[in-house]
């Protein structure tokens, strides 16, 4: 195993006695940046990630610099380019994913560079051209994690493509290889389902965030998908996605903003039962929503 896949799969004591100081190894480091900037991300705690993102390119670039033709360099090269892509920098990733994978001599390596590279075109827009990347770089040796966001931005190709029963299942594979794409997973089956005008799967998406504790961060980004499904269907169609809320197993603030959201629908619906329910209960309640 390369230098550079120890760090990869986390074998980073074995890799110490290799060397006898990787601890202090600058890419080491960038890569334990780059992991907490990841699990803010995908758990919703993303407000000070772009700074994060942004010292893992310093590093890298600062290890890439200290020994270019090193056997960290490849390393280097991909953490500097996920970075960018995270910042949406996407020249400055194209160009570092680009030459990690073209230098490489690690086949994990590669086929990282080969996803990220595709994720990076559906990014931009150009599903089509990312695709047989993200196709190929999935038959390759990947961690669970890469492998998972590797199926998320799959999912997300072959849903701008039309493709729309493989990206569930895409999603799907995503959330049972590594568990913290469930959210983000479930975020783009709502939005999907709204966009192809699919009620059932939308509410069976929005079923699968309020039932997810970890979800609770992303309360804005669903009251927002949901209040684009009742512009798209009308209020009546619309509260059939929302028949759970008061299931979710959320905090409380989050939790009474989405009922508060649910009666004023119910309203609008002319369901004043419901309504009264829902804001009975929202006001029971302490604090500024009550």
């Amino acid at each position: 195993m390369s230098p550079g896949a120890v760090l990869r799969r986390g074998g980073w004591l074995a890799g110490v006695a290799l060397t006898g100081c990787l601890y202090l190894n600058t890419v080491y480091n960038a890569r334990r940046l780059y992991e907490d900037a990841d699990a803010a991300l995908w758990a919703g705690r993303d407000t000070a990630v772009l700074g994060m993102y942004q010292g893992v390119i310093e590093r890298a670039r600062e290890a890439y610099a200290e020994d270019p033709d090193g056997p960290w360099a490849d390393d280097a090269l991909l953490l500097e380019g996920r970075a960018h892509l995270r910042r949406r920098e996407w020249p400055e990733a194209e160009r570092a994913l680009r030459r990690a994978f073209e230098t490489t001599p690690d086949p994990e390596v590669r086929a990282e560079a080969r996803l990220y590279l595709g994720a990076l075109a559906v990014a931009r827009g150009q599903a089509a051209r990312g695709l047989p990347m993200l196709d190929e770089a999935l038959r390759g040796p990947l961690t669970p994690e890469v492998r998972g966001e590797g199926h998320l931005w799959r999912a997300r190709a072959l849903l701008a493509t039309g493709q729309i029963g493989q990206a569930w299942w895409d999603l799907d594979r995503a959330t049972a290889v590594d568990g913290r794409y469930r959210v983000p997973a479930d975020l783009e089956r709502l939005a999907w389902s709204v966009a192809i005008d699919d009620t059932a799967r939308a509410r069976d998406a929005a079923r699968g965030l309020f039932e997810n504790a970890g979800a609770r961060t992303r309360g804005d980004s669903v009251r927002a998908l949901l209040a684009a499904a009742v512009e798209r269907w009308g209020p009546a169609r619309a509260l059939a996605v929302l028949d759970r809320a008061e299931h979710a197993r959320w905090s409380r603030v989050q939790r009474d903003a989405l009922l508060l959201f649910r009666g004023q629908v119910a309203r609008r619906a002319g369901d004043t039962v419901r309504a009264v329910a829902d804001l009975e209960r929202v006001a029971g309640g302490a604090g500024a929503i009550a």
